[in-house]
């Protein structure tokens, strides 16, 4: 491991030297290009001519140091009606990962083509064999950019909303809770195949968008370390077992929406409208009597649904307060099961509400901001015959400062539910301002073992990465 280890530091630093071709673009993150480009100056105001290519992107070693607090080094689930040996890792790092990302544009500002896709590398016998070598393109599209029209063809990450972690009107995209919540933006939000035309009209805009190829959010791996822990329902040992998602490819299963948003003094609003996949996905639970032993999985399910939403945001001063709702009359939900009639949970549709709220303060410019954010989800028919949702009813906090001309910056992150589970992440980071950053977070899990995070006490860890941004 160490032998690996020195090799990607070698890498990284080779990339340091060599990086510096003309034409590329400096960029801070990689969503900055989703915006709208300022159309180029020509010679008249600047002397330089419109770029035809810009390249940018990031190398970084990224470790996850699990030490196993009351981690079993194997349990026993049930595959196929038999007992089958999980190995749950004991080692002190429980993953060693090489990530890369490039974000190319080849074009003019009118009409352009653009690519931004990760690659992931795993070292042979690493301890995170739940995840494979792999590459994932987030952004892969053309794009057609005027004053009053934005269309891009292909696949590409649309989000909606204006809460700073949980949308409930971001139908469309998809998310990879692989490694529940450690992971950037740009690792969690997944691109989806689409058409999206955006009509732009002064301070008002219309977006329509149209998904032919569904995707789904994607959970943890049966052999994870994260894998969703299931408690006992009406004494009945329940099993996870997750499946790749199963999406039929038919016309019903065609997604659309679209969204109309506007501006008026210090209030940013939007109207918006979609129908096709659940971006939640239902955990059903399935009595498997073909094996040897009788037994009970939960498995993903994905279903449709037709929703309306909107979202507001009214900035003050150094305050932006945040809002925004979904409501869906034909959500799916899981029910609970009815022993006294013998039959087990099933799928129904309800009327449904999500909610966010919250603020971001700007304290002391961008070296102290606070974030409060609280998602509310319910069901608005008989609520307590289902099931609530796998991620509900949350208060986040985050509170970040930066010191020595914002190069060192400390964050506290927490995450509680109403059952009164935590999960903690404090991280202490410093940029070198030359593109490489160093960080360290922690993730402290807490509560009952019957809750979310609390089903994930043995889990706390360690997040260690370097990175090398160009």
């Amino acid at each position: 491991m160490r032998g690996f280890l020195f090799i990607r530091a070698a890498l990284i630093l080779t990339l340091a030297v060599c990086i510096g071709p003309p034409g590329l673009h400096a960029q801070d993150t990689p969503e900055d290009s989703e915006g709208i480009e300022e159309p180029s100056g020509g010679d008249a105001e600047g002397g330089e001519k419109e770029k035809l290519w810009e390249l940018s992107g990031y190398v970084e070693s990224e470790n996850f140091i699990m030490f196993g607090r009351g981690l079993k080094k194997s349990e026993y689930l049930c595959v196929s009606g038999k007992p089958a040996k999980v190995e749950r890792n004991q080692h002190l790092f429980n993953k060693v990962e090489a990530h890369g990302y490039l974000d190319l544009r080849v074009g003019t500002d009118t009409i352009h083509a653009r690519g931004a896709v990760h690659g992931y590398l795993y070292p042979t016998g690493n301890e995170a064999e739940y995840l494979k070598n792999r590459f994932l393109a987030n952004e892969l599209y053309l794009r057609w950019l005027t004053a009053h029209t934005d269309l891009k063809i292909g696949t590409q990450t649309i989000r909606w909303g204006t809460a700073d972690v949980i949308n409930p009107t971001s139908y469309f995209t998809p998310l990879d809770l692989r490694e529940v919540f450690f992971k950037d933006e740009d690792e969690m939000f997944l691109g989806v195949h689409a058409v999206s035309l955006a009509l732009l009209f002064g301070d008002y805009s219309l977006q329509l968008v149209c998904e032919p190829i569904a995707s789904a959010t994607l959970l943890p791996s049966t052999y994870s370390p994260w894998y969703v822990k299931l408690s006992r329902r009406h004494h009945v040992p329940l099993h996870y077992y997750y499946r790749a998602p199963d999406i039929p490819k038919s016309g019903a299963n065609i997604c659309y929406g679209g969204r109309f948003s506007g501006s008026a003094s210090i209030v940013d609003f939007s109207f918006s409208a979609y129908r096709g996949i659940d971006r939640d996905v239902l955990l059903m639970p399935t009595v498997d009597i073909r094996g040897p032993l009788t037994t009970v999985y939960v498995t993903p399910r994905y279903r449709n649904l037709t929703c309306v939403g909107f979202d507001i945001a009214v900035a003050t001063g150094d305050i932006t307060l945040q809002a925004e709702a979904a409501y869906s009359f034909n959500k799916n939900g899981v029910t609970q099961p009815d022993l006294q009639r013998a039959s087990f949970s099933g799928i129904e549709p309800t009327h449904y509400l999500n909610m966010a709220a919250g603020l971001n303060w700007l304290i002391d410019g961008e070296d102290f901001n606070v974030t409060l954010e609280i998602n509310k989800s319910m069901y608005l028919v008989r609520p307590h015959r289902f099931i609530d949702p796998l991620i509900s009813d949350l208060v986040i906090a985050r509170v970040e400062k930066r010191f020595l001309n914002s190069s060192l910056r400390v964050r506290l992150q927490g995450m509680m539910t109403l059952d009164l589970d935590f999960l903690l992440m404090p991280s202490i980071g410093y940029d070198f301002r030359n593109g490489l950053l160093i960080e360290a977070e922690g993730g402290i899990f807490g509560g009952s073992p019957e809750t979310l995070f609390g089903s994930y006490n043995s889990r706390d860890i360690i997040r260690v990465r370097a990175k090398y941004q160009f």
